[in-house]
């Protein structure tokens, strides 16, 4: 449990930076600006999806059903070898097309050469997230939390250098996320190196690819989504209504960047262990009901504290994007919830349903983010991917089922939804103008809904909850508290 704590920690430290950095992004940066940078991300990433590949999810499940440590080596090495060559075909690309990219994406704003330096990053990012998850196999938890810290520190103070000293602008932003992703990608390949192999098998790299060839249909489905939203609010509002967008988005990611990401580096590993010991029908229900309605209580937190903060620590040229906040936050919780139970596909390894649920997703969102951004701008496609969610995570639940039943009931997680709306909807019609007055109501609304999920906790998950916080205090230092 303690090892999981650090993951869990380490995780939202790799991720925070970049709500951090918000005070600084939306004073020092414009709305257009942020714009770039937004863009910048969803063209890299869907070139990155398009032609290169992730095989986190076969690396884990090969890994576990190899005994053999020398083959396990093997299967890492195949891993990396080939989605290092694959990065590197995608920087090629995005060079060769960076002049068409900057007219026609940035209104040649910026640089065609800033778009191939942006994509470089990629490089430090595939070789990070292969060796986290050699780490997580491993148990390295520790060594993970180092360098999590190592990665915080390093991107918080190129930031500061190149955005805040320098002035550089969106250039700042390009620069610290390459060298840092590049500089912590390295050190992490490096700290693995001893479960690496000096060799890769054709065989592996062939089952690599037919296992993850449906995963990979299904991300570039999701990566296409991201940039469809992104061009269509560039066509309706221009660059300002991509970075009222990504502002908006910016705050609903806190809910994944301080929990859901750093639970599910956890989660990847763990899960395969509760299918070992023969627990799933207990623990997945007590997993699913603790992890999504504690997502849903940060998602009214940041609802409700969102537009003070907002307030507080950016110019008037962004504040109008708090509208957009509540709809992402409900679109992410629905999100990730299909993501758990995405889980049924990988263990009966149907994960075609994975790419045909992807797709499905893109064909209802692109008709409705069109139809509502006119008149309703960014706001408008933000409530286009909650009623989009709703869909997908339905099907998802009744295809899961038919696969491998987790045996998670919704009741708990439908009553929690609920109570998170109501309280939102009643908070956004009732705002008055004093910041302390919001403050005090806020805070004050966020304690009666805690209140209200643990009093109707089902008793499995309330003990669940009880031992994962002793637990943590005794990580801290506090031994004698036991719940």
């Amino acid at each position: 449990m303690k090892g999981n704590t650090l993951y869990f920690v380490g995780g939202i430290l790799r991720q925070v930076v970049s709500f951090i950095m918000l005070p600084i992004y939306t004073n020092y940066l414009t709305a257009s600006d942020y714009g770039v940078i937004a863009m910048l991300m969803a063209v890299t990433m869907l070139m990155d999806t398009l032609l290169g590949t992730k095989f986190t999810a076969a690396q884990t499940k090969f890994i576990y059903d190899e005994i053999d440590e020398n083959r396990r080596k093997i299967i890492n090495t195949s891993a990396i070898i080939t989605s290092v060559v694959m990065v590197g075909v995608v920087i090629i690309a995005i060079a060769l097309s960076s002049n068409e990219l900057s007219k026609t994406l940035f209104d040649g704003t910026i640089e065609p050469y800033w778009i191939t330096i942006f994509s470089i990053g990629l490089l430090g990012q595939t070789l990070e997230v292969y060796s986290n998850t050699i780490m997580q196999i491993k148990k390295r938890a520790s060594t993970y939390f180092q360098l999590s810290i190592l990665k915080l520190v390093l991107q918080l103070l190129l930031n500061i250098i190149f955005i805040v000293v320098l002035d550089f602008s969106f250039v700042g932003v390009i620069l610290s996320s390459v060298i840092s992703s590049l500089i912590v990608g390295v050190t992490s390949l490096v700290v693995v190196s001893k479960n690496l192999s000096l060799s890769i098998s054709p065989e592996v790299i062939k089952k690599l690819l037919i296992f993850t060839w449906p995963i990979w249909l299904a991300s570039v489905s999701a990566i296409s989504l991201t940039f469809s939203t992104q061009y269509i609010l560039k066509i309706g509002g221009g660059l300002v209504d991509v970075g009222l967008y990504e502002l908006a988005s910016k705050f609903s990611s806190l809910i994944i960047i301080l929990f859901f990401k750093p639970f599910s580096q956890v989660w990847q590993v763990y899960r395969f262990d509760i299918l070992k010991d023969n627990e799933s029908k207990v623990s997945f229900q007590d997993a699913y009901n603790l992890t999504f309605t504690t997502m849903l209580f940060m998602a009214v937190g940041v609802a409700l504290f969102s537009p003070s903060v907002l307030q507080v620590m950016s110019s008037e040229d962004f504040q109008q994007a708090f509208v957009a906040i509540p709809f992402l936050l409900m679109a992410r919780v629905l999100n990730s919830s299909t993501a758990f139970f995405n889980f049924s596909f990988i263990v009966s390894e149907v994960t075609t349903h994975l790419a045909t649920l992807s797709w499905i997703k893109l064909a209802v969102f692109l008709p409705l983010a069109t139809f509502l951004s006119f008149g309703w701008g960014f706001l408008g496609v933000a409530l286009a991917l909650v009623m989009t969610n709703i869909i997908v995570f339905s099907i998802t639940y009744v295809w899961s089922k038919r696969q491998f039943d987790l045996n998670v009931s919704l009741t708990y997680f439908l009553f929690s939804i609920l109570s998170a709306v109501f309280i939102v909807l009643i908070r956004y019609a009732n705002r008055g103008d004093s910041l302390l007055e919001n403050l005090a109501i806020d805070s004050t609304a966020i304690f009666a809904l805690l209140f209200v999920y643990i009093a109707i906790m089902p008793k499995t998950t309330r003990a669940l909850m009880l031992n994962i916080l002793s637990n943590i205090l005794r990580s801290l230092g506090f031994q004698k508290i036991n719940f």
